[in-house]
């Protein structure tokens, strides 16, 4: 026999079984730690005015990576096996040779100017503006080119043809 509440549910409300609790790291949850966390990274290598074309700045920018992971997951709940998991895998020192590595040997032509820029653009005086937030503006000095980055952090990861056009 069934419990009359679940059929009650299930036939004449039609909701589907409650989700058990998961230990997963929650989507957007991963998001928001990984948009402050590169905010934090890049607006400190941009204080202290270090590139990573530069390879005696690569230990300076390896430490403040790690500082930054450490500071910003304080914010989190790291009580599962699944937060430790991520945070251990940005912090492997594999990790941060494969990024200063990447960044040296492909570096893009443009680099982090602006972090976490609101905007809003009114198409129609009788429409609400379109309002948002612009994760990271790049910027080349030399040559004036912009673009726009939205950081993802889906399941899809961008193929090395997607970064040097500067799309996905």
């Amino acid at each position: 026999q069934k419990c009359p509440f679940q059929y009650f549910l299930k036939y004449m409300l039609k909701e589907s079984e409650p989700r058990s609790p998961s230990d997963d790291v929650m989507p957007l949850e991963w998001g928001t730690f990984i948009h402050e966390l590169m905010h934090q990274f890049h607006f400190s290598l941009s204080k202290n005015k270090l590139s990573f074309h530069n390879t005696k700045h690569h230990s300076q920018i390896g430490n403040i990576f790690l500082n930054t992971v450490k500071s910003t997951s304080i914010k989190y709940p790291l009580h599962n096996f699944f937060w430790k998991t991520k945070i251990q895998m940005l912090t492997n020192e594999d990790f941060l040779a494969a990024m200063l590595h990447e960044e040296t040997t492909n570096p893009l032509p443009i680099a982090p100017y602006q972090f976490e820029q609101e905007f809003s653009v009114s198409i129609h005086k009788f429409l609400p503006p379109i309002k948002g937030k612009i994760d990271v503006i790049l910027y080349n000095e030399q040559t004036h080119a912009l673009a726009i980055l939205d950081y993802k952090t889906g399941s899809t990861i961008p193929s090395r043809a997607d970064i040097d056009q500067l799309r996905h």
